[in-house]
């Protein structure tokens, strides 16, 4: 198979993940602000530690997830009306989604 010119490459899986993450680098850090924390802990008790997607009881182990995501926008993130409690397995499935471009445009 022939290579693709360098302008048009394919980068691998590390390439695209490192890339992920040095965009994600920035506000990374948000979420171990005392602000998140604490929205974090009232948005798994308004949805009484359950899943928002299956029903699932998740406790204080579930996911919060930005229903739209914030894409680094601060009232984004905070706004609490963006938040749901995901079980580990619904929050997979759902970030695999928006990676591929099929939610979260």
């Amino acid at each position: 198979m022939p290579s693709l010119p360098k302008t048009h490459r394919q980068y691998s899986r590390q390439e695209q993940e490192q890339g992920w993450a040095s965009r994600q680098a920035e506000y990374r850090g948000w979420y171990a602000s005392p602000t998140w924390r604490a929205l974090r802990r009232i948005v798994l008790q308004r949805d009484a530690g359950l899943c928002n997607a299956c029903g699932v009881a998740v406790g204080r182990s579930g996911h919060v997830d930005h229903i739209e995501p914030h894409r680094g926008n601060w009232t984004l993130f905070t706004t609490e009306a963006n938040l749901q409690v995901l079980c580990e397995s619904c929050h997979s499935k759902k970030t695999v989604q928006e990676q591929a471009g099929v939610i979260g445009k």
